[in-house]
């Protein structure tokens, strides 16, 4: 076990030590917490997005050493779609907390460095403050929370001053590049993820996944009937939806096919009271119109189908109809799915028939999502006949 008295007292009364100070607290021979300002961080952390430009590599070789040792430990921002649109994200997350005065929460950043780091006491007291020597042009790199790290550097190109606020390190030193890499791995392969319907059932800022949990909590035919943490609902349980199918179908009936592409991602726009009022009073006279088709046996719960409803109600809107010209449209679909006939009818629209030709939902809501809409509200489709069984209109 690691003791204050382990470490040499640093002797104020000589030169001050090149580099820079900062405080520490140790966790053992070679872990130790920091928090240093962004700008601190900027002395021995190089920017990860220079270490990806060739021509900065061939002129500073520090920014080279950077770049290897981020193959060895990193995701590539160039390589990484994910990360590169995760960074904006992430800023924009950290502007509302930082600048508008949000709640907001982020992970301590890890670091390593290849080289010891030498710790000082600062007095001969037993509980004297550490203090950790970063040598001049000793460097560091990310093994967690480098896309954390960029964009505070993006929030702080809008918003300077954010760059004197301090943050959460960690700190691993004396390692090698072998034992970073393993880090890396460790840190973001063994934890285990949240799901979308539990990431989204814990989520208090988004505008329809709010919307989503008043109405399940609130419109009669829905009570009961939404499961707020599973994936998937289970035939054999009292919920037919859940709750991310229903945030879904809010979210289209708000911004139509733009939900493709969205997904399961916050709304970017703000919604107005007049926004949440149509949206509610549309879905609760929905869900009345559906009440005795709220079953398993049915394709109502499914998220494809939901998504397209959202879709064919905003697109109305825009036409200046209301939301009983759509309930009419829907009056006359024959939704179930579990008789053989069912299940044919729906195949090809918002799933397919399985080898004993039962229906299956398979199929992602961007895939079959434009099929099931136009069966929903196009009547000189063959689709809209298909599920309703009458002969398409020419």
């Amino acid at each position: 076990m690691v003791q204050s008295s382990d470490y040499p007292v640093l002797d104020t009364s000589s030169l001050p030590l090149p580099g820079m100070l900062l405080p520490c607290l140790v966790i053992d021979g070679r872990r130790f917490l920091i928090r240093p300002t962004l700008e601190e961080m900027e002395s021995f952390v190089i920017n990860p997005s220079l270490t990806e430009d060739p021509r900065r590599r061939e002129e500073d070789y520090r920014v080279r050493q950077a770049y290897e040792m981020r193959t060895r430990a990193q995701r590539m921002i160039a390589d990484n779609k994910a990360k590169r649109e995760n960074v904006p994200a992430y800023a924009a997350y950290l502007e509302r907390g930082m600048i508008k005065g949000e709640d907001y929460v982020t992970p301590p950043m890890s670091l390593v460095f290849l080289d010891k780091i030498i710790i000082y006491r600062m007095s001969e007291a037993p509980n004297a403050v550490t203090v950790a020597h970063i040598p001049p042009g000793t460097k560091a790199f990310h093994d967690d929370g480098e896309t954390q790290y960029l964009a505070r550097l993006s929030l702080r190109n809008r918003h300077p001053a954010t760059g004197s606020e301090p943050l959460a390190v960690v700190v691993d030193h004396d390692r090698s590049l072998g034992w970073s890499s393993q880090a890396f791995h460790d840190l973001n392969i063994l934890g285990v993820a949240v799901t979308p319907a539990v990431a989204i059932a814990a989520d208090g800022r988004d505008s329809a996944t709010a919307l989503a949990k008043a109405l399940a909590e609130t419109v009669p035919p829905l009570v009961g009937k939404v499961s707020y943490n599973a994936r998937q609902v289970s035939a054999g349980g009292d919920a037919i939806m859940t709750l991310t199918t229903l945030r879904r179908a809010v979210a289209a009936s708000l911004i139509g096919r733009k939900i493709f592409a969205l997904g399961n991602r916050p709304l970017a726009q703000e919604m107005t009271d007049g926004d949440r009022n149509a949206v509610t009073a549309l879905w609760s006279e929905v869900f009345e119109h559906l009440q005795r088709h709220l079953r398993h046996d049915t394709v109502v719960g499914l998220p494809v189908v939901l998504t397209a409803i959202g879709i064919a109600a905003h697109e109305a809107r825009g036409r200046g109809q209301g939301v009983g010209e759509l309930l009419q449209d829907l009056s006359n679909v024959n939704w179930d799915k579990a008789t053989p006939d069912g299940a044919r009818r729906w195949a090809g629209v918002a799933g397919k028939l399985t080898d004993r030709g039962r229906f299956s939902a398979a199929g992602g809501v961007k895939e079959l999502g434009h099929r099931t809409l136009e069966a929903l509200t196009d009547p000189g489709s063959e689709l809209y006949a298909k599920i309703r069984a009458i002969q398409p209109q020419r």
